[in-house]
């Protein structure tokens, strides 16, 4: 089973297969990252690299909203205690059914 970057990954190579789609693929979602390793001593820089990072972002609060949608269809697809979190509070085991 495929986690979420891996799913995001295929969606993103799938849009850069159509005319156009890299680019807004790295216009979007692309973050230009530059490194590299800089001597204070001798002023050289050094192990320079550039790279696009591809990232997304989920809302937490949407998140919450979509659970307390579906506990209200179906109890136990809750995401644990929604709204009133405690410090102390800790999600109960998960019991086997069969």
């Amino acid at each position: 089973m495929s986690d979420a970057a891996e799913v995001l990954g295929a969606i993103y190579d799938s849009l850069r297969a159509v005319p156009g789609g890299g680019a807004l693929v790295d216009a979007v979602f692309g973050l230009h990252v530059a490194e590299r390793v800089h001597c204070a001593a001798c002023g050289r820089d050094t192990h320079a690299s550039a790279y696009t990072q591809y990232f997304y972002n989920a809302s937490a609060t949407a998140l919450r909203m979509q659970a307390r949608a579906r506990a209200a269809d179906c109890p136990r697809a809750a995401l644990g205690l929604l709204g009133s979190w405690r410090p102390d509070y800790r999600l109960p085991l998960a019991h086997s059914v069969g």
